[in-house]
Formats: structure tokens, sequence, C-alpha cells
């Protein structure tokens, strides 16, 4: 009796190890899926009018359809490259498009206004842009600390009132850009963590506790400086340099020239947002899929339980330049998993970092486990292939 006990519970925890296998292959990694907030347009604000209510509704979601793509299209292609992309018909976006809300809907008899979200599907958008040759990136940035500074008299002010550089880039429109940029609040904390001459010199402990209050791992010291070109016009001259992941010693300047109706404070607000627009170019350059290069590699992932590979296995599905991921076998200890992507390897452990996860060579093998994670001290127990549970396939 005590050993058919035995043996029952012995079923019992195959049975229970079997279904934890499956489950964990359902979630994944499988095929992999981008990060939907890339694909999410919202705020598009629409204002037509037509001879009915009806009408200006169908004006208004058609026009609604293109704003949206175009925005997306600003998002992921670089500046200039979007003047390739074709404008399409709001026929032509909406097989494009998952799905869309309607928020603050007003109408009258012959009016209609709304705000608009969209979820565009990350499949049809890709395959267009493919198909006319328009290199794009789908990689989200980590949040960005700005310290916008303004150089002038021989001086430097960051805190100090007026500061116009720095209102231009506390104003510039939420795009919901692959770079999150934000700007930080110029309080008394703010003051005591780090001054205009400070942020200028690059003072690391400085630049550290700022950045670390507002949890961005990365940060942008911003110095602009005002002057007159030869033809009288005003001139805004911008540093940028970057610490954090990646950066390097490289001051990247650019020079803005007023045209001959803009005012100084036209063009600090522009030169504030083209400065932008250069971060996030500059960020889409090293992140553009490489369609032109395929590869794939095997990698083993040390486990510490099916939670830990639920983690690892949404983290792989969010990478954009990870077009399919296969489980080879599963175990308590370790899953091996086979990775098809685009790019070298060397991209692909960069975008696996921003994840939390390193990816590195240890005996001849890819290893791929979760950043601070130790290698196991017990020898791994021989993993259940998972070619034994149906569905374990992905395509």
């Amino acid at each position: 009796m005590a050993s058919q006990r035995t043996s029952s519970m012995t079923s019992l925890h195959k049975a229970g190890f079997m279904a934890a296998i499956a489950l964990a292959i359902l979630l994944g990694p499988g095929q992999a899926t981008a990060d939907d907030t890339v694909f999410r347009v919202a705020d598009v604000s629409v204002d037509a009018t037509a001879n009915n209510a009806n009408a200006a509704r169908a004006l208004a979601l058609a026009e609604g359809h293109s704003l949206a793509f175009r925005r997306l299209i600003a998002r992921i292609v670089q500046t200039g490259d979007d003047a390739n992309v074709p404008r399409l018909s709001d026929a032509e976006v909406a097989p494009m498009v998952r799905s869309f809300e309607v928020d603050n809907e007003k109408t009258s008899s012959v009016r209609y206004l709304a705000r608009l979200t969209f979820q565009f599907d990350r499949g049809p958008v890709r395959r267009f842009l493919r198909a006319i040759g328009t290199p794009f990136a789908e990689t989200r940035g980590r949040q960005t600390l700005i310290l916008p500074v303004l150089r002038t008299a021989g001086a430097y002010l960051l805190w100090d009132e007026p500061n116009l550089w720095r209102e231009a880039w506390a104003n510039l429109p939420e795009t919901g850009a692959l770079v999150p940029l934000i700007t930080p609040l110029g309080d008394l904390q703010d003051v005591q963590d780090i001054s205009a001459a400070q942020a200028a010199g690059g003072n690391s402990n400085r630049l550290e506790a700022i950045a670390k209050r507002y949890d961005a791992p990365e940060l942008v010291v911003a110095i602009a400086a005002l002057s007159r070109g030869d033809n009288g016009r005003s001139v805004v001259q911008v540093a940028l340099n970057h610490y954090g992941e990646g950066a390097d010693d490289q001051t990247i300047i650019q020079n803005y020239q007023s045209s001959a109706t803009e005012t100084v404070v036209q063009l600090i607000q522009s030169a504030a947002f083209r400065t932008a627009e250069r971060i996030q170019d500059a960020w889409k350059a090293r992140h553009m899929l490489r369609f032109d290069e395929e590869n794939q590699l095997e990698a083993v992932v040390p486990l510490a339980g099916l939670a830990q590979w639920a983690q690892i296995s949404r983290a792989l599905r969010e990478i954009p330049s990870i077009e399919q991921s296969q489980v080879l076998s599963l175990s308590r200890r370790e899953a091996r998993i086979r990775l098809r992507y685009y790019g070298d390897h060397t991209r692909l452990a960069s975008a696996l970092v921003r994840k939390d996860l390193r990816l590195s060579q240890e005996d001849e093998s890819w290893v791929l486990r979760l950043a601070g994670q130790n290698e196991p001290q017990d020898q791994p127990e021989t993993p259940k292939t998972v070619e034994q549970v149906p569905g374990s396939g992905s395509e």
C-alpha cells in the first residue's frame, strides 16, 4: 500500500513537472513580439466639418488614420528618411491598424472633434517599410535626463531664471519617441545636486547624483551659446555631452541660425526641438534593424525556477532584433534555446543588456543569464527534451 502511494506521488510529481514545462513553453520565448508601446500612437486630435455629423466623423477618422501613421513613421524612421515614405490614404493605413480608441468625442450637426489612440500591428508595418527599402528602428531607449545649460556673458546658467534654453526643453511636445527625454524640475533639490558649472564641466559625482534621483540611466548635458553670425542673424551653438551606458568622450557640436523672420525665442525653441531630434536619430542609427544580416545561436539559460524563465522569456519577446526563439530543452535548472536574430552577436548582446540579460561565451558555449545572476554551484540535472512535449516548436 505504501509503495502504491509512493508510486502515485512520484507520478504526480512527474505530471506536475511536465505540466510546468508545458506552461513554460506557452510563456515563451516563442515568436518575438515587439514592445507594443512603440506601435501605439496616442492623443491624435481630429477636427472635421462636413454636411452632417456622420460625414464629419468619417472624415475625421480618415484624417486620424493618416496622422497617426505619419507620427509612427517619424518615431521609428530617421529624420530625412521619413520623406521617402509615401503618404498613404486612410484605406491603405487601415490594414496596419490593430485597433483604435475614441476619447473626448464632441459632435454638432456638421462638426466632429475627438482624440484618438491607434495601436498599429507590427508585422504589416515592418513589411511595408521593408518593401519600400526604408530602414527603421523599434528598440526603446532608457529614460534620458537632459540638463540644458545656457552659456551667456562667460557664465553658465542652469537653474537661474530666465533660462530660455531650459524652458524650450521643458515645453517640447510629448511624441512617444523611442528615447524618453525628461528635464529636471529646477527645485531646491536639483540646485543642491548640481550647479551649472559642474554640469558643464562633467562632474561625474554630481551628474550621477541627479541622474539617480530622476531614475535616468542616461544623461545628456546640452550646452547652448547664443551669438550673432556675420550676416547679423542670431546663432545658437549647441554642444552635447552624453553620459551613461555606451557613452563616449565625443562632444557633438551643431550650429542653428535664425531665419529672416525668426525671433531669438523661436530660434532657441527650434534648436531644442532639432537637438532632441538629433538625439533620437543617433539612437535609431545605432539600433536599425539589419534585415540583410540574419544569424542564429544556441544558448544555455541557467534557471532558479520557472518564474525566472517566464521573466527571461518576456524580455526575449520584447527585443525587436530577435525574429524567433525556440526552446530546445528545459529542466528545473536550465533551458537550451535557439535564437534567430538580425545583426551580429555584439548588437544582440547590447539589446539583451537593456533587458537586464547578459550573453557570454563560456567553455565554447553561449550562456544567457539575468544580470547579476551567479553561475550555479551545482551541476544542472539532465534536461528534459521539449521535443517530447506537443507544441514545443515556434514557427
